[in-house]
């Protein structure tokens, strides 16, 4: 999965990268929303996508199910330290007619430490 999302971003860059910054459904605290994230680190979405590159297996979380995609789609969870605090990262690949795209749905710190990763 990462090797995938790595080869995308790495040959098409912000053209084959979607970030959701400000999501209709987001937490009544704004400290746990993906632009308070963004304002906090001083980031944009390029910084994002330069981080979703980064990922390893060591910062995998977990992998769910996207309850609102029409086809039974995986979101993958990562959890990376950045600047000291954790932040959860929520990915996916969509399709998108016959290309695919890298969507990230989530980038925000996490509202508890999360302590020991599955392949930490």
């Amino acid at each position: 999965m990462l090797e995938r999302i790595n080869q995308k971003l790495s040959s098409e860059g912000t053209d084959g990268f979607m970030f959701i910054a400000n999501r209709k459904d987001e937490k009544e605290n704004p400290k746990f929303t993906n632009s308070y994230c963004l304002n906090a680190l001083g980031y944009d979405t390029e910084d994002v996508m330069r981080e979703i590159m980064t990922l390893q297996v060591s910062n995998y979380y977990e992998s769910l199910f996207d309850r609102k995609s029409k086809k039974p789609d995986l979101l993958h969870v990562f959890i990376k330290e950045i600047m000291n605090k954790q932040v959860y990262i929520k990915i996916k690949m969509k399709e998108i007619g016959d290309d695919d795209m890298v969507l990230c749905i989530s980038f925000h710190f996490t509202e508890h430490h999360i302590g020991k990763l599955p392949y930490g």
